[in-house]
């Protein structure tokens, strides 16, 4: 369930996403980090290059197996990336797009392409938290991009986001759910119970059920 609130912002009303945590809690719960950049598949393709890893982080591809990942190496399409508790990555991907990985998370790449006017980017986010800033087919073809969740699904319209999934897996007193942020841009989360629009600078909850 996601609800709203109106603010006055100089005079005009802004509507805002409300949920039972106060934002500035969620705001803070959100890893926030910099765009700057440190220095259905058959077959395994190269769709990204590792630009930072650090601790544990492996990825997985569709013939099974885990492989360590550092800074250089390819991420395939197929790959589910895992990052443990003392591990952060950054992905650059074929269409410039860049996706974060905060520690104790999961995340699929199930189809990336980017050739021609075959473009697809569809994710899905399995455990923990990310940031992620996308490239020419968030920009351009907005229809083909897609990051699932078990709450909800994304799709974006040019933007800068973050997502954290709490499955029971985040500190005491944070309700299980969907939380986001939008930092430019916005994007559009859809489940079973209709739809809603997050725009730059605000941020909301989709509890489970």
């Amino acid at each position: 369930m996601i609800s709203t609130k109106n603010e006055e912002t100089n005079g005009a009303k802004r509507s805002r996403v409300s949920f039972s945590c106060r934002i500035r809690q969620v705001a803070q719960f959100l890893v926030v980090l910099s765009p700057v950049v440190f220095a259905s598949p058959a077959f395994a393709e190269p769709v990204g290059k590792v630009l930072a890893a650090s601790g544990t982080v492996q990825a997985q591809g569709v013939a099974g197996g885990l492989r360590p990942l550092a800074q250089g190496a390819a991420v395939e399409r197929g790959d589910t990336l895992t990052t443990g508790a003392d591990g952060n990555l950054q992905v650059r991907f074929v269409d410039d797009a860049l996706l974060m990985v905060r520690p104790n998370s999961r995340i699929r790449v199930d189809d990336y392409r980017a050739e021609g006017s075959s473009l697809h980017s569809v994710m899905s986010l399995i455990a923990g938290s990310i940031r992620t800033l996308t490239g020419r087919i968030g920009k351009s073809r907005r229809d083909t991009y897609l990051l699932n969740t078990p709450t909800a699904t994304i799709g974006v319209r040019g933007t800068d986001y973050e997502l954290r999934l709490c499955q029971g897996d985040c500190p005491a007193g944070i309700a299980d759910g969907l939380y986001l942020g939008v930092t430019g841009g916005e994007i559009v989360a859809r489940n079973e119970a209709g739809e809603f629009t997050l725009r730059a600078h605000e941020y909301g909850l989709i509890r489970n059920k």
